[in-house]
């Protein structure tokens, strides 16, 4: 934080409360800098249908949240296969190869451990993993096999869209008072699971796996890149997010203070959330009788698999639910409308730039090379 994450941030933030531009007006100060701003661009063009993508998945499930039985809790749907195993149960393992060759490739050939281990795997075969990819995701066979569009997908991919239109039609104005909403509430609600999680069985088990560090993963290199990833994506550094928002800053606005503060508050809200996620985590890894190591998951699957398989197992479970996706979901929110936002001014300031030079380029083509003033340029 200290090193990547204050010096960068009071980098951007200066950039553009000095510059009062976007992402790439700012380097008018710095021309040959300024393929930086276009390539920010075509990083939001990028990175707002996967945001998009992941707001829909969560909105889904919140939508599925409703539900008078959790759809991820149980097995016997139609997305589930013959190995499905529901949550909570105790964790399905078989040393015949032949009912594994039966039941998953119709062939009585021989598999060697490491295939066996691969199809015994009771996490690969849970209900809430079932329900992520064979529902959500109906995941297809490979990337030759691209699959169809699906319909629930598609309306909350629309419905995300909508929202974000409705929050940024109106500029900084109409996006200040809906974050206020979206960056308070999430404490509130993250207060809330923190209070039902430590008080389950195998809790403190997951907070104290959360808290005990491991001095030797130091030495690999794939630690610090995950340092790295934190800081870019708790921050928001070199997405050009900040440039714009700092461009409406008051010109002596205290940058200094900004970044400290935000810097901090934004790893301290991360390691908050850490002791929710590790204390649901020790309760699922309770309930199951296995160590915490075998629950923990990497990617969205700690977020869409592992989160929503413990909260299935607690009483009122579509409250908690509820809850945890609201979280997941304003988190999201907050992310993806900086990102609209900062795509649609550099789209302005692209444009703008644009029609500039095309009206003064057919100035001087009317004038004979001679040099037109702005009044000139913008008539034509």
């Amino acid at each position: 934080m200290i090193v990547v994450a204050v010096p960068l941030f009071f980098l951007e933030v200066a950039l553009g409360q000095f510059s009062r531009k976007g992402p790439i007006g700012v380097w008018a100060m710095c021309p040959p800098m300024k393929g930086i701003g276009y390539g920010i661009l075509i990083l939001s063009c990028v990175i707002i249908p996967y945001y998009s993508m992941v707001f829909a998945w969560a909105l889904y499930y919140l939508y599925s949240s409703f539900s008078i039985d959790l759809p991820w809790a149980t097995c016997g749907n139609s997305w589930n296969t013959p190995l499905c195993v529901a949550a909570g149960e105790s964790r399905r393992t078989t040393n015949s190869s032949a009912e594994i060759a039966m039941l998953s490739l119709n062939t009585t050939e021989t598999m060697d451990s490491n295939q066996s281990e691969t199809f015994t795997n009771a996490f690969g075969h849970t209900s809430t993993e079932e329900f992520w990819q064979y529902k959500v995701l109906v995941i297809s066979s490979g990337i030759e096999d691209m699959g169809s569009l699906q319909p629930h997908l598609v309306i909350c991919w629309f419905l995300t869209c909508l929202s974000m239109f409705l929050c940024v039609m109106k500029g900084v104005k109409s996006l200040g008072k809906v974050v206020y909403v979206t960056a308070t509430m999430p404490y509130v609600l993250l207060t809330v699971l923190l209070v039902r999680s430590c008080m389950m069985p195998g809790a403190v088990d997951g907070i104290l796996f959360y808290l005990t560090p491991d001095f030797m993963r130091l030495q690999t290199t794939q630690v610090w890149l995950e340092a790295i990833l934190q800081v870019f994506f708790s921050s928001g550094p070199a997405w050009g997010s900040l440039i714009v928002i700092a461009s409406h800053n008051s010109p002596h606005n205290n940058i200094v203070r900004d970044a400290l503060l935000v810097t901090l508050l934004g790893e301290l809200t991360s390691v908050y959330a850490g002791f929710i996620v590790f204390a649901t985590v020790g309760f699922l890894a309770h309930n199951l009788e296995l160590p915490v190591a075998d629950v923990i998951t990497s990617g969205p699957g700690i977020g869409f698999v592992v989160y929503p398989e413990a909260v299935s197992l607690l009483p009122v479970p579509q409250l908690w639910s509820v809850l945890f996706f609201l979280v997941v979901l304003m988190m999201g929110f907050d992310t993806m409308v900086y990102h609209w936002f900062r795509l649609l001014l550099n789209h302005v300031n692209f444009l703008w730039s644009l029609v500039v030079y095309c009206s003064y380029s057919k100035c001087m083509r009317l004038n004979n090379g001679v040099c037109c003033d702005w009044s000139e340029i913008l008539s034509k």
